[in-house]
């Protein structure tokens, strides 16, 4: 990891293609939230607000 920012460029191709994998694992990711509820969907979701706070902080 170097120390300068990604350019917006840069950072919307990254973004892209996080969201095309999200894409491609969504059915797995369904099938495992059917199995595991809530509790799952409350580990994700501190996980997802732990990313996007180390972001912003940055």
């Amino acid at each position: 990891m170097t120390d300068r920012k990604p350019t917006m460029a840069e950072y919307a191709e990254l973004q892209h293609d996080q969201i095309r994998r999200l894409a491609r694992s969504r059915g797995r990711m369904r099938a495992v939230l059917r199995r595991c509820g809530p509790a799952f969907m409350i580990a994700a979701g501190l996980a997802c607000a732990a990313v996007v706070w180390s972001l912003v902080v940055d």
